[in-house]
């Protein structure tokens, strides 16, 4: 009785000890799945902070060469109503902007895009950064309500914008003809936050542009008011020394977003993200329901029959045999019953028996299964090698776990998770081998889906500047290894504004897409083609020539040949709203600027400007043109 009982209280410590140290596992699987869900939230919040960043910075330096050039270049007397046109053919190309003007040494308007502007006097004295003299640094002002300055009323910490229509003011400092004029630009907020909420649903989070001293600039968030300086955050205090940043904070309503922070590479501002933190848990949330609806009852399964076990092996041994009866039965119900598909077999690959998972999974009748060979599932796509190294690992190890393809009765082709054990006799003879699978076929989807959208853009199917910078990179090295030239071109296309003005987006859309198939078409297979952002595409070239002037000519080549390829008109099928098809036929040509390299006698980032240096040299040039960047030239501003 004695050693009953501490055998009793053996196996009960025991069982404890188990359920205790599976519940700990599972706790801190689940702790390790939300960390990783937190740490992935953050550094989506990182990229986009860095593409919408990125995106305000080259958008606002775009304009100030365009402006600063226009100022600068002209030497003689300021012919005001001439530098009204060039600004206003400027804001033609430029949604991002409300207006442009010039500003004399009193702060007084002499000429603008919106001639209303004229002769107004906007004071610049409490603009960021303060500086001291007439430094060429871009300042930015408090946001205006209004669409322009003409109708427009400065906000401030007080008095924040509390209206729909807004604009950002910022200002620069020119030399014109040994004096000193100020370049006024107006940003218009709305485009960017377009763009933003293209990638970043409202639902999801919101996106801040702040001045770096706090001021909020614009934001997603309908509740922002444009103007207030949130000088309590904690983030301002890091610009200084870092110029990015994550952390997890709790917002005014109590909920807790992934935040993370861009400081502008050139410019006064800073960009921040917030992802709401309940919807980067959500696919957390939706494993811990499934994986608390597995190791719950399988763990109240498992102590119950560690229980029974203990029970049935405790009785006298007349009902041992009962007991085995009901084993069998129970096991009987598991094969009938279970989600798996099971399948049994003999050393030969013979059919024995399969469940019903098994059949509903594959589409064959139990009967159909019956006596035939295993092989019937092959989907013909893995050679013999793989099934040869199956069969290996059975023989020497007693099982083989994995995911396979697999052809159903109908023909189609499955992806699913395959188990095979082997089962020995008492002598250790392996007698039968037991296969239990699941369809994963929708989770690898899913899988696929998800890396479609990290690494290629949804419309057209190309790169995006994700996987661009990867392709770069390996260019790079390979040219470091072989000596060999590589190039690269930024492409922008020409005329493109005006067909989505004239019929949408949505035609527009199909512009670009038909751009990226000719690009493909026009490059080696070897190639990348990626879109940048909007009109705007990059084809990298590797493994030219061993010389500068031959990889030259052959990157000319190419780019003559995709000239003439976006210079063919397009035949655009839209369907306006009723029956009938609609075909739009649009001409277009493209602007490109290209640059050759070899080794890593620059950065990414260099290669990236040179070309587009060069291909707004193409553009000033008139458009439609091929121009190429000299690597021996002092590098741009």
């Amino acid at each position: 009785m004695r050693h009953s009982r501490r055998q009793q209280l053996v196996f009960f410590v025991l069982l404890a000890l188990f359920v205790m140290a599976t519940s700990s596992l599972t706790g801190y699987t689940l702790w390790l799945l939300r960390a990783d869900a937190i740490k992935s939230g953050l550094q989506i919040s990182a990229l986009l902070s860095r593409s919408f960043s990125d995106h305000l910075t080259q958008s606002i330096h775009v304009t100030e060469m365009a402006g600063v050039n226009r100022i600068a270049s002209d030497e003689r007397q300021l012919d005001a109503r001439q530098v009204q046109k060039d600004f206003i053919s400027i804001l033609q190309n430029s949604p991002y902007l409300r207006s442009i003007s010039l500003l004399d040494n009193s702060g007084r308007i002499v000429t603008s895009s919106t001639p209303a502007n004229i002769g107004l006097l906007v004071s610049t004295d409490h603009y960021f950064p303060v500086t001291h003299g007439a430094q060429s640094v871009l300042r930015i002002g408090q946001p205006w309500a209004g669409r322009d300055f003409i109708d427009g009323t400065e906000s401030s910490q007080q008095h924040p914008v509390a209206t729909p229509d807004s604009f950002i003011p910022a200002i620069q400092s020119i030399e014109v003809n040994g004096g000193q004029m100020t370049l006024l630009i107006a940003i218009n907020p709305d485009y960017f936050r377009h763009h933003i909420l293209k990638q970043l649903a409202a639902t999801s989070g919101d996106v801040e542009v702040l001045r770096l001293d706090g001021v909020l600039l614009m934001s997603t968030n309908p509740q922002a008011r444009a103007g207030t300086r949130r000088g309590h955050a904690g983030y301002l205090r890091q610009i200084n020394e870092v110029e990015s940043g994550e952390f997890e904070q709790a917002q005014g309503d109590g909920s807790h977003a992934l935040s993370a922070f861009r400081v502008s590479t050139l410019y006064p501002f800073v960009v921040i993200t917030n992802i709401q933190r309940e919807y980067a848990l959500q696919n957390w949330c939706y494993e811990i329901k499934t994986i608390l609806g597995i190791v719950g009852p399988a763990l109240l399964a498992l102590t119950v029959l560690a229980i029974a076990f203990y029970r049935r092996h405790s009785q006298l041994e007349a009902q041992r045999a009962k007991s085995a009866r009901l084993q069998q039965i129970n096991a009987a119900q598991v094969f009938t019953n279970s989600h798996e598909g099971i399948l049994i077999a003999a050393l030969d690959g013979t059919i024995i028996d399969a469940n019903d998972a098994f059949v509903r999974i594959t589409g064959y009748s139990r009967d159909e299964l019956l006596g035939q060979k295993s092989s019937i599932l092959k989907d013909g796509l893995q050679d013999e090698a793989f099934y040869a190294g199956i069969r290996s690992q059975l023989l020497e190890q007693g099982f083989w776990r994995g995911e396979i393809l697999n052809r159903r009765k109908n023909g189609s082709i499955f992806t699913e998770s395959l188990n095979i054990s082997a089962i020995r006799d008492d002598q250790g003879v392996i007698r039968q081998y037991v296969a239990m699978i699941s369809d994963i076929s929708q989770r690898k989807e899913m899988e696929e889906r998800v890396r479609q959208l990290a690494f290629y853009d949804p419309l057209t199917q190309l790169p995006n500047r994700r996987l661009l910078d990867d392709r770069l990179n390996q260019v790079m090295l390979a040219s470091k290894r072989s000596g060999h030239f590589a190039a690269l071109m930024f492409l922008d296309l020409d005329n493109f504004k005006p067909l989505n003005d004239a019929h949408g987006h949505s035609v527009g859309d199909l512009l670009l897409a038909e751009v990226g198939r000719r690009l493909t078409a026009a490059v080696r297979e070897m190639d990348t083609v990626a879109r940048f952002g909007g009109d705007e595409f990059v084809v990298l070239l590797g493994e030219l020539g061993l010389d500068r002037a031959g990889s030259t000519e052959q990157a000319r080549s190419i780019a003559e040949k995709i000239r003439l390829s976006l210079s063919a008109p397009y035949f655009l099928a839209i369907e306006p709203g009723n029956a009938l098809t609609t075909t739009v036929e649009h001409h277009c040509s493209v602007s490109i600027g290209a640059v050759v390299f070899v080794n890593h006698q620059a950065t990414q980032q260099e290669i990236l400007k040179w070309a587009d240096v060069a291909m707004y040299q193409a553009k000033e040039a008139g458009r439609n043109l091929i121009r190429f960047y000299a690597v021996d030239t002092p590098a741009p501003p």
